[in-house]
């Protein structure tokens, strides 16, 4: 009768449905602004006139993605947590196959062979992309490794956590897709910490990393050296350039909805309602609608953190709302921090934010696995998986 327990219902974390509400709505906004049709201002200021800029389509499939991603949010929290820890094994290989699978069967997007196009019929398709289920996968199996022992005193308690990184890693980096390595490798790093790990052993993986960084130069291709070699001059591509345009003419208060001369609805910014979303949010919402944003963020992360202070009754709980803090960190960190030009460029959304569907459902569902931990906490405390 597990599922009927009302105990479950008294459970339930709403502040952080609240804040993740909040901002999927925040991102029907955000996507609205960035997808309008230019305005130059000889427009009739009509009803209709307004309506007929905005995209409505687009918003469709977001509300589609938003029903469903609260849906599996709901189904995830509800399955108690600890399952997740006897099935690591399944969600693992399952997750990693499907990585190396779009390695070498996929299709290609943005330069990343890393989609799995699902046709819809005639010419339409739906794409999913398997590495953002992986980010889940890499949280759970590192949150079970990391919980089976007390504390990680030695390197050969690392041996197989280090093991599900590199396999992780290794599957990505044949898709050359450098933006979610990074995400794989910070959420590492943050768990692993959060762990008990020494610093010696820590130094010990930094210089590690260095060291496969340099060899990672060498297999990359031009685009994304590029890039970097930007970032590091200090040399603004067009893409970047526009956005930091767009985002000081936004001023304080922003140019509005559906503001006249918008840089970001005249097509200069690429990507602009998935990756570079906050270069639209700038513009019409002003240098205060970017600081609101920002601020439920952190209101979000600090939620998160208490979780996993006073609600995280075992080790293996904690550890997987550590994982889903340094997630969403790291996305928001890397995703604001490229379009205002203190971060080299990457693809990576911004969360519940960015138009997508791949990238909201796997938030929601690593939303769940927080709720999962809450909703199931066991009667006696600190039991350990």
């Amino acid at each position: 009768m597990w599922l009927f327990d009302k105990r479950k219902l008294h459970n339930i974390e709403y502040i952080l449905l609240i804040i993740v509400t909040v901002i999927a709505l925040f991102g029907l906004l955000a996507i609205l602004m960035a997808t309008a049709d230019p305005a130059t201002g000889g427009e009739e200021a009509t009803l209709f006139e307004t309506l007929s800029r905005l995209n409505f389509t687009t918003i469709k499939w977001q509300l589609i993605w938003i029903f469903v991603g609260f849906v599996a949010m709901a189904a995830v929290a509800w399955l108690d947590y600890h399952i997740y820890a006897r099935i690591w094994y399944v969600v693992g290989i399952v997750c990693l196959g499907l990585i190396v699978f779009t390695s070498f069967k996929g299709a290609e997007h943005g330069g990343t062979r890393g989609w799995i196009d699902i046709p819809l019929g005639g010419s339409k398709f739906m794409s999913f992309q398997p590495t953002e289920i992986g980010k889940l996968g890499l949280i759970l199996l590192l949150a079970k490794t990391i919980s089976a022992k007390e504390n990680l005193n030695s390197f050969k308690d690392l041996l197989w956590t280090f093991g599900v990184m590199l396999a992780f890693t290794g599957a990505l980096l044949t898709q050359m897709d450098i933006g979610t390595s990074l995400v794989y490798v910070f959420i590492f790093i943050v768990m692993l910490f959060a762990g008990g790990i020494k610093w010696q052993h820590l130094l010990l993986i930094f210089g590690a990393g260095a060291l496969a960084c340099v060899a990672l130069w060498f297999l990359m291709g031009e685009k994304q050296q590029s890039r970097i070699l930007n970032f590091l001059s200090g040399e603004e591509v067009d893409q970047l350039r526009y956005a930091k345009i767009a985002i000081g003419s936004g001023g304080w208060t922003g140019k509005g909805v559906l503001g006249e001369n918008s840089i970001s609805q005249n097509g200069f910014i690429f990507a602009i309602s998935t990756d570079f979303i906050f270069a639209a949010i700038g513009e019409s919402l002003g240098f205060f609608g970017g600081l609101a944003l920002i601020l439920i963020y952190v209101g979000m992360e600090v939620r998160m953190w208490y979780l996993m202070t006073h609600k995280a009754y075992d080790r293996f709980g904690a550890m997987i709302i550590v994982g889903v803090m340094a997630l969403f960190m790291f996305h928001i960190f890397e995703n604001i921090g490229m379009v205002i030009g203190i971060m080299p460029i990457t693809g990576i959304p911004l969360p519940f934010i960015s138009y997508g569907g791949s990238n909201f459902l796997t938030n929601m569902i690593a939303i769940g696995l927080v709720e999962s931990v809450c909703i199931n906490r066991p009667i006696e405390p600190f039991s350990e998986v």
